[in-house]
């Protein structure tokens, strides 16, 4: 801690986040899927992917593996999609371009799995709000805003509207 602090001002007093020894990509892709409890069809035409944001990936893996287990339980097919740095951190800092560049760039990712049919579920509350709210200056493109943000779910909210639409 005091050679971050020397080398990078980072005060020894601050906590570093821990980094883990496996990411969520590695696991999805070393997993077993787990057996639906629940033999349904009526999920057989849905299209679902988990966002693989950095926070997620790289300091919470085991939130994505329970996601994708809990989901694969409710019988659904789940990918994850690539890892994506979507501008929150740099928003956070106040470093705005960055933030916009990054933005633009997750919008153009996000609107290419919907056209191919995925419904998106976002594992880290502030990923999906900036999505929602953040997005439509940082993209500056009201349509495409509007697009992705119809088809970006929270975990909760997604499982209660099928549930609404009673699948």
């Amino acid at each position: 801690k005091l050679l971050l602090e020397k080398l990078f001002g980072i005060e020894k007093e601050r906590k570093i986040p821990e980094f883990t020894k496996n990411t969520f990509t590695q696991l999805y892709k070393r997993r077993v899927s787990v057996p639906s409890l629940i033999d349904d069809s009526k999920l057989n035409s849905v299209k679902l992917i988990i966002f693989s944001d950095i926070y997620t990936n790289y300091n919470n893996p085991h939130i994505g593996m329970n996601a994708v287990e809990l989901l694969e339980k409710l019988g659904f097919k789940i990918k994850i999609s690539k890892v994506f740095d979507d501008g929150r951190a740099s928003l956070s800092q106040g470093i705005i371009k960055s933030s916009a560049k990054k933005a633009k760039s997750t919008s153009r990712y996000l609107k290419q799995l919907i056209d191919e049919g995925y419904d998106i579920i976002f594992l880290e509350p502030s990923v999906l709000a900036m999505i929602r709210y953040d997005y439509k200056k940082l993209i500056n493109d009201d349509n495409l805003f509007n697009y992705i943000k119809t088809k970006c779910y929270d975990i909760f909210e997604y499982l209660l509207m099928m549930i609404d639409d009673g699948k």
